[in-house]
């Protein structure tokens, strides 16, 4: 016997009691669909990559928070340089979090190598240059004014310092 239940939407559509007892986090939505309201996709959107978003921006040093866990702004940029900012956070974490494919590509594309060994590449990581991060751990790569914002780095063991690739 099945656990599923055929519920017609007009029978969900008319029942405030149901809807009450059958949901699910918006974020659980695909935004893209098309019987989704302008509306619904902003909701859907924004609870599945605000707090995204605001991690990157804290990582930037562009957003901070205060002592209440309020959102401060720490920049007078604007709009379009702090997305800039955003986006570069956000690639980093997306390389970083999904280092054997994306991170794979986009370093053997930065680096222009063709073939990269595991061995070597599991000790490669991306970071930004301007980012707090980066400037707390590793602060001989710190530099707000170079060319590259998001590069890659190892550590090197003989002498114990990051190097970037």
């Amino acid at each position: 016997m099945s656990n599923v239940i055929a519920l017609p939407e007009s029978n969900y559509n008319n029942d405030s009691e149901l809807k009450s007892i059958v949901t699910v986090p918006y974020s659980f939505l695909d935004a893209s669909h098309p019987r989704l309201t302008i509306e619904q996709r902003k909701r859907i959107l924004k609870e599945k990559y605000e707090n995204k978003i605001i991690d990157d921006g804290l990582e930037t040093g562009i957003l901070g928070l205060n002592q209440n866990g309020e959102i401060l702004v720490y920049s007078n940029q604007s709009l379009p340089v702090f997305k800039g900012f955003v986006f570069e956070a956000l690639n980093v974490r997306l390389i970083n979090d999904n280092l054997s494919t994306i991170g794979r590509e986009c370093f053997s594309w930065c680096t222009e190598r063709k073939r990269i060994q595991d061995d070597y590449f599991s000790k490669i990581k991306a970071f930004g240059r301007g980012f707090l991060s980066t400037k707390n751990n590793l602060p001989q790569l710190y530099n707000v004014t170079h060319k590259f914002d998001v590069q890659f780095y190892y550590m090197n063991s003989e002498r114990n310092e990051p190097e970037v690739e």
